[in-house]
């Protein structure tokens, strides 16, 4: 954890850095603090992909179902994958919206679209 803090504070605009601080603190548990650095990712750079992708499971984690929804169609729009809509089929079937998530599990199977969002294309 000392370590991300040592590169954020020598490059604050390193996005990726934020992304995977986030990850360990959402890791151990601590949602409120990885969705705070998600967020603050999310104003550097507004239409990085990968953000809006772990901020939906932050958000998820966190019981904010209409927000973790609104982070995957986000995904969607951008770069729609399988794992993006099993994800968000997951959210609205906690909502209990069984038919937004029935659809969104039939398009994950789709052979139309890549079944595995590419994280590592996107990194800067």
């Amino acid at each position: 954890e000392k370590d991300f803090l040592r590169v954020l504070q020598d490059n604050p605009y390193q996005v990726d850095a934020y992304t995977a601080y986030a990850s360990t603190l959402a890791a151990k548990g601590d949602f409120e603090n990885a969705l705070s650095v998600l967020n603050l990712a999310s104003s550097l750079k507004p239409d990085k992909v990968e953000i809006f992708f772990s901020r939906g499971g932050v958000n998820f984690m966190l019981d904010r179902y209409e927000d973790a929804v609104r982070d995957y169609t986000s995904v969607i729009n951008l770069r729609p994958a399988a794992e993006v809509y099993n994800a968000r089929g997951a959210v609205y079937m906690k909502m209990g919206k069984t038919d937004l998530a029935e659809k969104d599990f039939n398009t994950a199977k789709s052979a139309k679209i890549p079944e595995k969002l590419n994280i590592y294309s996107m990194v800067d």
